[in-house]
């Protein structure tokens, strides 16, 4: 894949006659490309599996947050794809059990208190590959992780008094937020580098942003 990434960096590069760093620019194809593929592949087994709707809701709240809060990665790309599409699927499924409980509201309000918390102390936590190397930088993805967290809040309150949403969506928007936030914490970088250890070898770091 990099390979491939490189040369169409250099031909976009040549097109538009503006110098950059062809090794980001390639980085930055290879990463938009394995999202695309590692989503779409994940929609297609919860289409099949019949779980679509939840984990749709948890993936995009995830990823949007992720944006935003950084968090641990995977070493590879194969290795990424199988621990996302474990999570995700997982987190469908539990998403459905939680919604049909008594317990939904209580959950939900824990996910925004745990997140809150989370993005106060962690966020954003920084990824190996491409550090952030300024302190305004990180104070400003802190404000928008904790704008993040405020907005779910918000539409969580909204709900429990205009029943806006099915217990099953907010239930499945408040676990994304919840699962990336996990991702942040020391622990989460721990328990995917565990799981990228096992798939491969290799360790990754284990702390998040502090």
């Amino acid at each position: 894949m990099r390979p491939l990434m490189v040369r169409l960096a250099a031909r976009l590069a040549q097109q538009t006659g503006t110098p950059c760093d062809i090794q980001l620019v390639a980085y930055g194809l290879e990463i938009l490309v394995d999202g695309i593929i590692q989503v779409l592949a994940i929609l297609i087994l919860a289409l099949i599996l019949g779980v679509l709707k939840p984990v749709a809701l948890v993936m995009t709240v995830a990823m949007v947050y992720r944006r935003f809060s950084g968090g641990v990665h995977c070493t590879g790309f194969y290795r990424c794809m199988t621990t996302s599409a474990v999570v995700f699927l997982g987190l469908g499924y539990l998403a459905i059990q939680l919604a049909a409980t008594n317990y939904a509201y209580v959950f939900q309000g824990f996910a925004v208190i745990a997140s809150s918390f989370a993005a106060v102390k962690w966020a954003p936590g920084d990824n190996p590959v491409k550090p952030i190397t300024t302190e305004a930088k990180k104070s400003e993805l802190k404000q928008k992780s904790l704008l993040t967290v405020v907005g779910v809040a918000l539409i969580a309150l909204a709900n429990w008094y205009w029943s806006l949403f099915s217990p099953l969506t907010l239930t499945a928007i408040t676990l994304g937020l919840l699962w990336q936030s996990f991702t942040i914490t020391p622990w989460g970088y721990r328990l995917i580098g565990w799981g990228d250890r096992i798939l491969t070898g290799v360790r990754v770091p284990e702390r998040g942003g502090e």
